[in-house]
């Protein structure tokens, strides 16, 4: 729901042009995450030089929200819960590659900065 029911701001996941409806609900949450996460500047982006994946602060703010996918792949247990849950329920999104780079060592977590400037249509030229 953090990737689809948001506010209007360039930081956040950007909406559905499709209404949500009960039929496809899940697929539909599904692939506002994947989009989100799929974007660098906002969702998730690795930085392999320095080891360093930077994650939506929206992470940050909602980590415990992200409890569940915990509970399925067990994974970070070393880290604090906040960051556990979060990379946990990423796991199910991010690719092969980058899930190899995370399992070969130390690495850190950053938040990235949230774009609070309003996403509007009608800006001036």
């Amino acid at each position: 729901a953090h990737f689809a029911m948001v506010c209007a701001s360039l930081g956040c996941p950007p909406l559905s042009s499709t209404p949500y409806e009960g039929a496809t609900l899940k697929q539909m949450l599904d692939q506002q995450a994947r989009i989100y996460l799929s974007d660098p500047e906002h969702g998730l982006r690795w930085d392999a030089e320095h080891r360093t994946l930077y994650l939506s602060q929206i992470f940050s703010w909602f980590g415990k929200d992200f409890f569940y996918y915990f509970t399925v792949h067990k994974l970070f247990q070393d880290l604090p819960q906040k960051k556990s849950y979060a990379l946990n329920f990423i796991w199910e999104y991010i690719p092969d590659e980058l899930k190899q780079s995370l399992t070969e060592g130390e690495f850190r977590i950053e938040y990235m900065t949230y774009d609070w400037s309003l996403n509007d249509l009608h800006e001036s030229k």
